[in-house]
């Protein structure tokens, strides 16, 4: 029930469906870009998209558990935290409880 509400919130409220699902992918915190190119505007988005899906995640966390795997779901590329590696190991933890 939490993922598919967070889902929802995600693809209609703040735009970050395709990050979480792997259709797409944030790019690097370090990447650069130039965002009056079409390519450029999509990273961009991406980039936000990456920001706002992992504080989303963070803020709607309401135990240890869950906040511990937000905030350890960092690489070396997203420092600051990537939401897809994020919401994959919200999963590993809690989907495979309801089986």
């Amino acid at each position: 029930m939490w993922s598919m509400k967070f889902l929802a919130a995600g693809h209609h409220a703040r735009g970050y469906r395709e990050l979480l699902s792997g259709s797409s992918e944030a790019p690097a915190a370090d990447d650069v870009f130039d965002e009056t190119t079409d390519e450029g505007k999509k990273l961009k988005k991406l980039r936000d998209a990456n920001t706002k899906a992992y504080s989303d995640l963070v803020l709607s966390c309401s135990g240890e558990i869950g906040f511990e795997i937000v905030v350890g779901a960092t690489t070396t590329s997203l420092s600051d935290g990537g939401a897809r590696l994020a919401w994959k190991k919200l999963h590993n933890k809690y989907m495979q409880q309801q089986v």
